[in-house]
């Protein structure tokens, strides 16, 4: 049996104990996990038009020239994937009882 050495906060954490636990059990988890961020667009634009008329009695003349841009910026949609990997440890406390305390032993992502 293994001799581990922990801090112990009991309550509000005002000071710790230095304790002597022993260790009763140890399970291993890995556990995978994905998730998605969305892509998304964004656009900008700028236009203009210029007009110049003339009238002669009932008639109206009237010439308009325009222009314009628009600037779209793409971003497209990205998983993400990772495994975790981690021990559940139970510990035998000097008095007696016996917690739980997990631990992460590795972690891994990636991208796609």
């Amino acid at each position: 049996m293994k001799t581990l050495s922990i801090f112990l906060f009991i309550g509000i954490p005002v000071s710790a104990q230095n304790l002597s636990v022993k260790i009763v059990q140890r399970q291993t988890s890995e556990t995978g996990y994905t998730y998605q961020v969305a892509g998304h667009a964004s656009s900008t634009s700028d236009g203009s038009a210029d007009c110049h008329g003339s009238s002669s009695g009932d008639s109206v003349n009237l010439n308009c020239s325009t222009s314009g841009t628009t600037e779209t910026t793409m971003t497209a949609p990205m998983v993400h994937s990772y495994t975790v990997t981690g021990a559940t440890l139970s510990l035998l406390l000097p008095d007696g009882r016996v917690v739980g305390q997990f631990e992460i032993v590795s972690y891994s992502e990636s991208k796609t």
